[in-house]
């Protein structure tokens, strides 16, 4: 499928969520556990934040950066956010006019989803097959 017709909801993958009240450490625990870079920040169901992996990390790991701190100090406050029915191309352009390198998917008001620079990547590099509708459904 060519990138102007394919969609975010091919290319998203599940959210990771936090707590802006949730220990740094906690949160750097499920990046960890969960093998991803970035965490959305939900309060009362609503995105108030993104904290992604360098935020928590630094030399030797960083625990520095993490010790006694919580979620709601380190995150960024100025998400990125697209749809799922947004263009993949929309959100490649998204992703570079904000030097994000992640967007948040929010259908409706809920988030639904995270769309990530190297998923954009491994699917544009990925084999013409491999990204028709029925094979990019599976979420990374």
């Amino acid at each position: 499928m060519a990138p102007t017709q394919a969609r975010v909801r091919q290319l998203r993958s599940p959210p990771t969520i936090a707590s802006p009240d949730e220990s740094a450490a906690a949160a750097w625990e499920r990046m960890l556990s969960a093998g991803v870079h970035h965490v959305v920040v939900l309060q009362e169901g609503r995105v108030v934040g993104l904290l992604a992996r360098g935020d928590l990390s630094g030399p030797q790991g960083g625990s520095h950066r993490r010790m006694g701190r919580r979620v709601g100090e380190l995150m960024h406050r100025d998400v990125v956010t697209t749809t799922s029915n947004a263009s993949v191309r929309r959100a490649a352009s998204l992703i570079c006019r904000s030097r994000s390198e992640c967007l948040v998917v929010v259908d409706r008001g809920r988030l639904t989803g995270v769309l990530t620079v190297w998923r954009l990547l491994e699917w544009f590099l990925a084999p013409p097959a491999s990204n028709r509708p029925e094979s990019a459904e599976s979420v990374d």
